[in-house]
């Protein structure tokens, strides 16, 4: 079954490929795009990190040498989750129950849903960092300068 991939990036080989197929490449930053991807708070492309990706065994590769990497869509899709729709459902459940089952000003219902979204950040950040070391980079091919 092949596996669909999503945000692509072009980065530079840092090492030769590991016994068992893991690069590390290095992301152009400036030329990154991630200023839209939810999977940003994960992969660290955009901040310069240093990306693990799998290696085809089939396409040689050396340090210095360009690369395309991806990421699957299904990390892609768990990062979207994490980061972008679950805070939007705290944040819209929390304002729903505290204007229909209290008699609260619509005021402070809107602050105290603010607090419960900011809240559900901080405690999905160290679940992002824990599965950021899982989210795995495949090189999809060797891009012609």
């Amino acid at each position: 079954m092949s596996q669909s991939f999503t945000s692509e990036h072009e980065g530079i080989v840092t090492a030769p490929p590991t016994a068992a197929g893991i690069v590390l490449v290095r992301i152009d930053s400036e030329r990154a795009g991630c200023g839209g991807c939810a999977a940003s708070a994960l992969c660290g492309a955009a901040r310069g990190e240093l990306l693990e990706a799998q290696a085809d065994p089939a396409i040689p590769l050396q340090k210095g040498q360009r690369v395309r990497i991806a990421v699957s869509q299904n990390a892609h899709r768990i990062s979207v989750l994490l980061m972008l729709v679950l805070p939007w459902l705290v944040m819209v459940a929390t304002l729903v129950l505290l204007l229909n089952l209290t008699t609260m000003a619509e005021g402070i219902a809107v602050l105290i849903a603010f607090a419960a979204t900011l809240l559900t950040y901080l405690l999905v950040t160290p679940l992002t960092r824990r599965l950021a070391r899982r989210l795995r980079f495949r090189i999809i091919d060797t891009p012609e300068i």
